[in-house]
């Protein structure tokens, strides 16, 4: 139970430095057309969705395991 919360807290902690700050805030470079703010925030998007996910499947297989 420990290291799933320690790993969640976790998450939460870089999910928010990626926004908190404004490491993002440029129109240069751009990708695709697109300024580097949009990227970036698709981007994050997609990491935060994926621990996120990786959480919840790992806490599940672990209720799954108490279970039997």
């Amino acid at each position: 139970m420990r290291s799933s919360t320690s790993f969640l807290a976790l998450v939460v902690v870089v999910i928010f430095a990626a926004y908190a700050w404004p490491w993002y805030n440029f129109v240069q470079p751009a990708l695709l057309g697109a300024p580097f703010f949009y990227w970036w925030v698709i981007v994050w998007y997609v990491i935060a969705t994926f621990l996120l996910v990786t959480y919840a499947l790992m806490s599940e297989s672990r209720d799954a395991g108490e279970k039997q």
